[in-house]
């Protein structure tokens, strides 16, 4: 079995706002704390600090009723106090990502009917991230850890059913690797 511990944590985030009156969003979170993790494969100290900054800026190219279009930039700085090095912990370890997203929505399809409305919404999203490479020496808890290069295109179609409100939602998507 394994056990994985997370100790309370200083958490901080920047929700999504323009960066002056130019078409730009910021955005960021960060952590410290602890982690801990104990399985046939590796047990840590009891207490393996954690720090995590991801900030983030999105540029929209278009963005109407029918389309939307945007470009995301994020770096992410992870530095453990510890680090895995087969069936064993040694010293700390550093990983620093790029992650680049391109996303593409729309055009909506909507169809009123009387009370109700239903929107169909196709979507297309690619995203590349690097520099995650560092995976085997990494002590996995939890999302923060689980950070891998990748190169991959994913499109979907939305259905989205309202009344006053939306109501009932699901996606149908694939993804694909390069």
């Amino acid at each position: 079995t394994a056990v994985l511990r997370k100790f309370p944590s200083l958490e901080i985030s920047i929700p999504t706002r323009p960066f002056g009156n130019l078409p730009v969003y910021f955005s960021a979170d960060s952590s410290l704390g602890g982690i801990a993790r104990h399985d046939a494969a590796i047990t840590t100290p009891f207490f393996v600090e954690r720090f995590d900054l991801h900030p983030a800026v999105e540029i929209p190219l278009v963005r109407t009723n029918a389309l939307d279009w945007s470009q995301r930039f994020s770096v992410r700085e992870t530095t453990y106090t510890q680090s895995r090095q087969t069936n064993a912990v040694s010293d700390g370890l550093s990983r620093f990502s790029f992650d680049y997203t391109s996303n593409f929505a729309g055009p909506r399809i909507e169809r009123d009917f009387g009370t109700w409305k239903h929107v169909i919404e196709p979507s297309v999203e690619y995203r590349y991230l690097t520099g995650a490479d560092r995976f085997r020496n990494t002590i996995v808890v939890d999302d923060v850890d689980l950070v891998t290069n990748t190169n991959q295109l994913e499109y979907a179609l939305t259905n989205r059913f309202f009344t006053s409100r939306e109501i009932l939602s699901w996606r149908v998507a694939q993804t694909y690797f390069f």
